[in-house]
């Protein structure tokens, strides 16, 4: 049998992939290394599908 849960969708889920990353860096490295860098499910996909996945329903919407 099924396990009903309720739907989430996060519509402001925002990633920094490697390119972005190291724009960011470049125009402002204290900030990327204390806003992004510091946060791994913004860069990892795999740390971030490890926290969705604890979260039956969690959908996110990439901006």
């Amino acid at each position: 049998m099924r396990k009903s849960y309720q739907l989430m969708i996060d519509a402001w889920s925002h990633i920094a992939p490697p390119k972005y990353r190291d724009l960011l860096r470049k125009a402002a490295p204290k900030e990327c290394a204390y806003m992004i860098d510091t946060f791994p499910p913004l860069f990892d996909m795999d740390t971030r599908f490890r926290i969705m996945d604890k979260y039956q329903g969690l959908v996110q919407v990439i901006t």
